[in-house]
C-alpha cells in the first residue's frame, strides 16, 4: 500500500518548500526539470552532429520494428537502444559535445523547477534519474546537486560497453532501500514508478 503524501504544485510551480527536515530531496529529472529526454535527445544529438548516421539509422529502425509487431517492452527495448546508440563511443568526446551544444539546448529546456533550483543558493539534495549517466552527471552539477544517481555503463580503455546499472523507472528503488533519512520525491509522472512512489515519504507532483 502506498503511504505517501502527494502534494500537487501544478498550479503554481516556484521555490518548492523544504516539506520536512531533516530530509533527503530526490528530483527527476525529465519532464521534472527539463522538457527533453536527456538520454535520446542527447545522443540524438551526438549522433547527427558526429555524423554517424548509419547507427541513428539502425536503432530508429529497430524502434519502429518492435513497434509496429507490438514487441515493443519500455525497459527492455529502451536497454537495447541505448546499448545500441552509446556503444563504444567515447567519454571525452559525450562530454565535450555536452558542454559545446548540448548544455545551451538543455537550459533553454528548463521548467519552472528547473528554473528555479539552477538558481538556489540552498541546493538539492540528490537527482534521481534514469537519463544515462555522462549527461546526468554533467546535468547535476550545473545545478550543485549534491549526489546523482542514473545508470551507469561499463567501460573499456574510456569506451562504452554497456550498461552496469539501470536507474530506469522502479529501478531506482534499489538504491534507495537502505536510506534511513525522509525522501521527498519531485516528479512530473505519478503513474510509470509506482513502487518508488510507495517507498517516499512526500511526493510533490510537478
Amino acid at each position: 500500500m502506498n503511504n505517501s503524501t502527494i502534494i500537487s504544485t501544478k498550479e503554481e510551480i516556484g521555490p518548492v518548500p523544504k516539506l520536512l527536515s531533516p530530509a533527503l530531496h530526490y528530483y527527476d529529472l525529465d519532464g521534472t526539470l527539463s522538457s527533453l529526454n536527456s538520454t535520446f535527445d542527447f545522443i540524438y544529438g551526438y549522433l547527427k552532429n558526429k555524423r554517424k548516421y548509419v547507427r541513428l539509422f539502425l536503432g530508429k529502425s529497430i524502434a519502429l520494428f518492435l513497434i509496429l509487431t507490438k514487441t515493443y517492452h519500455p525497459v527492455k527495448s529502451r536497454s537495447l537502444l541505448i546499448n545500441i546508440y552509446f556503444w563504444n563511443l567515447k567519454t571525452d568526446t559525450l562530454e565535450e559535445y555536452f558542454e559545446n551544444v548540448y548544455k545551451p539546448v538543455f537550459l533553454k529546456s528548463l521548467t519552472s523547477l528547473g528554473r528555479s533550483l539552477l538558481n538556489e543558493t540552498d541546493k538539492a539534495d540528490v537527482m534521481l534519474t534514469g537519463c544515462t549517466e555522462i549527461p546526468a552527471k554533467k546535468i547535476a552539477s550545473l545545478f550543485g546537486f549534491k549526489e546523482v544517481i542514473s545508470t551507469e555503463f561499463y567501460y573499456n580503455n574510456g569506451k562504452i560497453k554497456g550498461i552496469k546499472t539501470d536507474t530506469y523507472g522502479n529501478f531506482k528503488v534499489k538504491h534507495l532501500l537502505k536510506r534511513k533519512e525522509r525522501m521527498i520525491y519531485y516528479t512530473d509522472d505519478l503513474r510509470s514508478e509506482k513502487s518508488l512512489i510507495a517507498i517516499m515519504d512526500e511526493i510533490v507532483e510537478v
